[in-house]
């Protein structure tokens, strides 16, 4: 098992090493980093940062003021009068005061205020032309804060402009941007062309596009792009690039980054080959597929969810650190300078370890589906056995959505005590709804707890054999259905134990009663054997006295036969007639002899003859005694169900009554013998019962079974078809 899991390391590194050449492989293996798409990256980001910059002296205002803007700019607080309302609003409160206070110069300022914006907004309704110089001087105004703005604070942007060398053109406009000659940028200088790389850049600056001036937006104008003739973006094509003498220290460190990186991951492809080629060995050389290998006895005992997550979160957990250890390299090389491997060695081993890890747990499950052990592994499974606790949970749906009720009430009770906590009114609000909802929710759970504790007393107090207290329980719930189920077999417990008592005396009388039937006759031939001794009897009375003992003699000799009938029968020395019987007419005449029962039978046997080579005569008692059974010890208004049915290798006989009481748990003592409930000593079976049943079944080399489910009585026979 060790040598299979370095074979999975190899692999693993292989792997690992074929995602990173097809992530990096083609951009990092060209000529220099000054070929690179990063390289390219770099120098449009910067071109597209000093834009804005370069394009601001470029720019030209749009002074003109349509008749939409001056529309929308009249009535953007309303119409004239609603206008002129809410302008007098705002001054009335402050004149009344100072008219009040007797301030005769505020009074006129503030009247003098009103009535300007009276009569500037009444020249607005009333002259397009005054609305228009209005609305031009405001855009003249903020377009030349603008450029103000970009020059004051073009830092930056004024640094990498002049860093770089370039010779760019406005496709959209002409207009022509040089920096530097050309030919001293050598081999660092990208080209833009119209059928490549043209740049798309802006020609505004975001950090001072928004207009801020109220009176502009109710114009509808909110961007310097409303207030130039442009559209808001640029193509420049043509080439830019660096000076290769004096890079800029942000340029350097990307260089240098790119070829630290070059050169590390150029040695980790060399291994991971390696690795891949020694794995196709040892692959070869054991003539087996790697993905089949032994379990380790460690793991043959782990769940089927476990083994699951050992296979996928690996994996899973591997290729995330594999990302980390792609886009985290330029932060080590930053921190580290480039001069320790640490942490990108420690990313790729953890990686490898995780795939290793995974690749064969996959490996070992694969093997048990190919080898059928999964199904096992289902049944033994914490999901089986939680959908298992799913469908007992919901085989009683009241109860299931009471507790999944309760949870949740006492989730978002939790819940709004925690954000009540944050907020007094929240508080305020949490406290009715506590006593209106979790209150009564917490008095079910408790009543519920304590219903539960009372069944489990009382069930503990059945077991113990207290059968004299029923349990009381009120309503409709789960919990008094059950105690009435506690209470239903409370009494068919105490039914069972006077009917076993009752059996035990019935027996005691079967048995004196069979040992005076035969000490009776006994008694008698005793008796008049001596009369006959008498020399001096009539020949009348001779004749009489032996009558009376041919007449017992014959009840004794009878009464002996059956005995020993019977015996023979239970014993399996009797001697079997066997034919080949339709065993289907055969039951049909049996229930049809039946006389009527308080019970319905329900036959199911096969339409066609179903022949088995048997003894009918007792075949046929078979099933008399058994329908005879069903008929005096089922529940009056049950159904009787009858079944007769071929097999492979016989036929398979059964019935299948509801019992009028307990038969209690020892299955066994139905089979003896004389076990009855008749005390007549004159009525058919002798209390034989089932025993005669089993002996000549055994006879026929077949098998007798009976099965007690609660009051379900089930007898099972099968006869051999020969």
């Amino acid at each position: 098992m060790r040598k299979k899991f370095i074979q999975y390391l190899l692999y693993s590194l292989a792997v690992i090493g074929l995602i990173t050449f097809i992530d990096n492989g083609f951009s990092l293996l060209k000529n220099s980093y000054e070929d690179s798409y990063q390289y390219e990256q770099f120098v449009q980001e910067k071109i597209t940062e000093v834009s804005p910059y370069l394009f601001v002296d470029k720019l030209k205002l749009n002074d003109h003021v349509s008749s939409s803007e001056i529309n929308q700019y009249r009535e953007y607080y309303g119409s004239l009068d609603t206008q002129k309302f809410n302008i007098a609003s705002q001054y009335n409160d402050s004149i009344e005061r100072a008219r009040a206070e007797n301030n005769v110069e505020l009074e006129q300022q503030l009247l003098k205020e009103r009535n300007t914006k009276l009569e500037d907004v009444s020249k607005n309704f009333q002259d397009d032309e005054y609305v228009r110089n209005k609305i031009g001087k405001m855009k003249k105004a903020v377009f030349e804060e603008y450029i103000r703005n970009v020059k004051s604070d073009s830092s930056y942007a004024s640094y990498w402009s002049k860093e770089m060398v370039y010779h760019l053109q406005d496709r959209m406009h002409g207009t022509t941007f040089q920096n530097g000659e050309l030919q001293s940028a050598g081999d660092l200088l990208k080209k833009f062309s119209s059928t490549s790389h043209a740049i798309s850049v802006p020609i505004v600056s975001s950090e001072y596009e928004s207009i801020n001036e109220t009176e502009l937006n109710a114009a509808g104008l909110y961007s310097i792009q409303d207030l130039i003739n442009w559209d808001g973006y640029s193509v420049l094509v043509g080439s830019a690039g660096f000076k290769e003498n004096s890079l800029p220290s942000e340029v350097l460190d990307s260089k240098n980054y790119f070829n630290y990186k070059k050169e590390f991951f150029s040695i980790l492809w060399v291994i991971a080959l390696l690795s891949g080629l020694a794995d196709i060995a040892l692959t070869y050389k054991r003539k087996r597929d790697r993905g089949i290998a032994s379990i380790p006895r460690w793991m043959s005992n782990w769940k089927l969810e476990f083994r699951l997550i050992a296979t996928v979160i690996p994996i899973l957990i591997a290729f995330l650190v594999l990302e980390v250890f792609k886009w985290d390299t330029e932060i080590v090389y930053e921190r580290f300078g480039g001069s320790q491997l640490s942490e990108w060695i420690l990313y790729l081993l953890i990686a490898i370890l995780l795939a290793s890890f995974g690749l064969m747990n996959g490996s070992i499950f694969i093997k048990d589906i190919k080898t059928a052990n999964l199904s096992a592994q289902w049944e033994n499974s914490l999901s089986k056995k939680f959908l298992s606790a799913m469908r007992l949970f919901f085989d009683n749906r009241s109860l299931a959505f009471k507790a999944i009720f309760a949870l949740v009430a006492i989730f978002l009770a939790g819940f709004g005590f925690m954000v009540s906590m944050m907020q007094v009114t929240a508080f305020l609000l949490y406290i009715p709804l506590f006593v209106v909802v979790i209150v009564p929710v917490l008095y079910i759970i408790m009543k519920s707890i304590g219903r539960y504790n009372a069944l489990y007393v009382a069930t503990e107090k059945l077991a113990q054999g207290t059968l004299h207290q029923d349990v009381r329980i009120k309503g409709k719930s789960v919990f008094a259905m059950h105690a009435n189920h506690l209470n239903e077999l409370r009494h068919l417990v105490k039914h069972s134990e006077s009917e076993q008592a009752k059996s035990e005396r019935l027996k005691t009388e079967l048995i004196t009663n069979v040992s005076h039937d035969l000490r009776t006759p006994l008694t008698s031939i005793i008796t008049y054997t001596d009369l006959l001794k008498n020399e001096k009897l009539t020949e009348v009375e001779r004749a009489n006295y032996l009558e009376v003992l041919e007449r017992k003699s014959a009840r004794m000799k009878t009464l002996i036969d059956d005995l020993f009938e019977v015996s023979k029968m239970t014993s399996g020395t009797i001697t079997l007639m066997k034919a080949t019987v339709d065993l289907s007419q055969l039951l049909s005449q049996t229930l049809a002899e039946q006389p009527e029962a308080p019970v319905e039978f329900r036959l199911k046997v096969p339409t066609s003859p179903l022949y088995a080579k048997v003894d009918g005569q007792k075949i046929w008692r078979v099933f008399d005694n058994l329908l005879q059974n069903a008929q005096k010890y089922s529940l009056e208004g049950t159904r009787v169900y009858v079944e007769l049915l071929p097999t492979p290798a016989g036929v398979s006989f059964t019935i299948k009554n509801v019992t009028k009481e307990e038969l209690g748990g020892n299955v066994e003592e139905l089979f003896e013998r004389f076990k009855r409930g008749d005390s007549s000593r004159n009525t058919d079976g002798s209390g034989l019962g089932l025993a005669i049943v089993q002996s000549i079944v055994e006879l026929h080399e077949g098998s007798m079974k009976l099965d007690v489910d609660g009051d379900l009585f089930k007898v099972s026979i099968f006869l051999p078809s020969e």
